[in-house]
This record gives structure tokens, sequence and C-alpha cells, in this order.
């Protein structure tokens, strides 16, 4: 898990040059905190930033300016002043925000006022009847329930949407179904693309328009083409790994699937993280060639992280059908090329799951350069 000790300081570091790019007075304090858990007390007065790293984040006390999370269980009781961006597995927004709110999380839940916009990828979204939105909220993600007032757009491209409130904007979404509940109160119109007629109370109210239209699904040569020629591009790079290092190949696809959440906070951290760094150092002269390396090294190891992920989406699924795990072999390759081939083509969900296995791949890679260096 993330400590502060060598291991981590990359991490920190890359996770402090933030700082200068990110907008926040001249006054504010930042704080940065990691660790297996996190917890900012209720009597806690933040006075600035708060940037944290952890498997476990409790935040009660309250933060004057922005929030950047990141960890398996992130839960805000306290309330920031300003922006808060969030990556975790499960995310509970139990505390008010002065302006935007974004995260990318499997299941997500906000119960209380958010007063800017809402963006989220995630699993499921509830926005509960104690919470509002001042601005719009979009979501990008498996099913997401609006009971909380909305005073924007509703946005979103989703496998379900169930809204049972008021919005004050327009409804614009892609999904499978969409449900107007009894409280449902649509200032806007109503826009949607699904093959399946909207579910709508008799109680709903929608002063506009609803519009629905049917999504366009072709299937020609031309789509199959250019379905194979990606997924034989995919099988060729990640076979040439195999048939060059077949063991280090291993050793990355064994850390990705390792059940422990270092690897996806490490992928997290650095993926998003590093290009701050990189527009920092090179900003100034004597920074500019370490910034050209960490530029040339970061751009390498997105790419062997992107060979690597059909071996690790491979892997991942021949275990789900076999009791015994086994070895990468040319079988796993094919079957997780075909996959990852197919999350390019799959709206919403399918690009989520190859981001999921790319940043396991990526931060398997740096973990291991990590603790190489050791």
């Amino acid at each position: 898990m993330i400590s502060i000790n060598l291991q981590n300081r990359l991490l920190l570091g890359l996770l402090a040059a933030t700082l200068f790019v990110l907008p926040f007075s001249a006054e504010a304090r930042t704080v940065v905190r990691s660790g297996d858990t996190v917890s900012i007390t209720q009597d806690q007065l933040i006075e600035g930033d708060l940037y944290v790293a952890a498997s476990i984040v409790n935040i009660s006390g309250e933060i004057s300016e922005d929030l950047l999370a990141t960890g398996a269980e992130v839960t805000l009781n306290g309330k920031v002043g300003r922006d808060v961006f969030v990556i975790g597995g499960n995310v509970d927004v139990h505390g008010s925000i002065g302006d935007d709110l974004r995260v990318i999380g499997g299941n997500v839940i906000i119960a209380e006022p958010i007063l800017g916009d809402v963006f989220i990828v995630g699993g499921t979204v509830k926005i509960l009847s104690t919470a509002s939105v001042t601005g719009d909220v979009t979501v990008m993600g498996g099913s997401l329930e609006i009971s909380g007032p909305v005073s924007g757009k509703v946005l979103g491209w989703t496998e379900s949407v169930r809204i049972d409130s008021q919005v004050e904007g327009d409804v614009e979404l892609t999904t499978s179904s969409l449900t107007l509940g009894d409280n449902a109160n649509i200032g806007g119109t109503v826009q949607y693309i699904s093959r399946e007629q909207l579910v709508r109370s008799q109680s709903a109210v929608v002063d506009g328009d609803i519009v629905r239209n049917d999504p366009a699904v072709e299937v020609s040569e031309s789509s199959i083409t250019n379905l194979l020629l990606p997924v034989l591009i995919i099988l060729f790079s990640v076979a040439l790994w195999y048939l060059l290092s077949r063991r280090m190949l291993q050793r990355v696809v064994n850390k990705a699937l390792m059940p422990n959440i270092r690897a996806v906070l490490i992928g997290i951290l650095v993926a998003l993280l590093t290009p701050f760094a990189i527009s920092i150092l090179m900003v100034s002269m004597l920074g500019f060639l370490a910034g050209l390396a960490l530029l040339s090294a970061y751009i390498l190891f997105a790419v062997l992280a992107l060979v690597a992920a059909p071996a690790v989406i491979g892997q991942f699924l021949m275990s789900l059908l076999r009791k015994e795990v086994t070895p990468v072999n040319l079988i796993t390759l094919i079957v997780g090329s075909v996959v990852m081939g197919l999350c390019f083509f799959v709206p919403v969900i399918g690009p989520v799951i190859f981001f999921g296995f790319f940043i396991l791949a990526f931060g398997s890679l740096v973990d291991l350069l990590i603790r190489s260096n050791r």
C-alpha cells in the first residue's frame, strides 16, 4: 500500500508538482497526505488545497480550496470550498462542494449540494434527494439515478437512467432504458437515443418535446474490417513482446492481477499527474532536458502498457474460466486482443473497461521499475 517511504517518493513528487499548475490562491496552503488510511477529522480545517492518495480516505473536516483524492474507498463528509476530483472504487459524497465535482469511480453516491457542474465516469451513480446540483450533470457509466434537483442539463451515455426530481434544463441521453418517475419535472426537452421507449409516470412533467432516436447499428464488410484490423495490430504487438521476453510480460500480468490496489493507485497517479510534472519542467531552460527525458519515458511506458493490456485482459478472462492459474500463452493473447478490439467499438462501457486494464498495466510497469531500483 502507499505510504511515505522510498518506494513512493516518485508518486508524491508528481502529486506535489500539480500544485504549480492547478489554480489556487497565492496565500493558500497545500497539504499532501498518503498512507493506507488517511482521515481528516471533523475539527480539522485545511486552509488551502488537499491532495490525498490512500486505500481508505475519510474526510470529515473542512477544506477551503480544492480536493484531489484517490483510493479504494473515498468518503467525503466535510465541506469543500471549491473543486473536487476523486478517483476511487466506492465514492460517497456526504458533504457540500462549492464548485465542480469530477469523479472516476465504481459506485458513486452524492447526498449533499454541489454548487457547480458534476462529471462522473462510474459503474453506478446515485444523486439522492438530499442533494442538489447547481450546474449540469454529465455521466458516463452503467446506471444513473437522479432524485435531487438539477438546475442545469442532464447529459449521459449509460445503460439505464431514472430521473425522479426537477431538472430545469434539457435531458440528452444515450441509454438502453430511460424512466421518468413520479417526481420528475423536466423544464426543457427530452432527447434520447435508445431501442426502448421512455417509461413515464403519469405524474411526470415535461415542458418541452420528447424525442427518441433509434441507435444506428450497421453490420457491413467495412465494419468487420474496421474491427479486424485493430485486433490484428494489437495481437501482433503483444505477441512480439511475448516472443522476445515472455518472462517480463508474465511479471507485468501477475503484478496487474494481484489482489490489491497498489497497481491501480500507482497507475492512476503516474498516468494522470506526470504530464503536469513534464509541463512544469519544460517551461524553464534548466528543466527542459529533464522534462524531455521524462516525456520520453512517459510515452515509452504508455506504449508498453498499451501493448501489455491485452495480455492482462486475456489472463483475467482465462482465470475466470479455469480454476487453476496458467501462464500467459498464445490463446490468452488472442482472447485479450479480441476483447480489447471490441472495447473500441462498444459505446461507454468499452472505453471504461479498456482504460481500467490500461491503468493496471501502466501501474504494474511503474511498480516493477520502482521495486527494481530499491
